[in-house]
């Protein structure tokens, strides 16, 4: 299963996934560190796609249900 290039293209999504959302939980949207793990997000979702998909920019939007005001 590990050899299947999709699997493997789905579990760097999650993981920069998860370190895009680490480092804007820990540094904030304007961080250096916050927008690199931004651009790898953006490129493993890419690589992940056809390639006649448009990806919208990813942005952080504040006001989830687990945040307060």
């Amino acid at each position: 299963m590990a050899d299947n290039p999709f699997i493997a293209s789905l579990m760097t999504v999650i993981k920069a996934a998860q370190t895009f959302i680490d480092a804007d939980a820990v540094y904030g949207p304007e961080h250096e560190t916050t927008q690199e793990a931004k651009s790898l997000l953006a490129d493993a979702l890419v690589a992940l796609m056809p390639g006649d998909l448009d990806l919208p920019g990813l942005r952080v939007i504040r006001g989830g249900k687990d945040e307060t005001e």
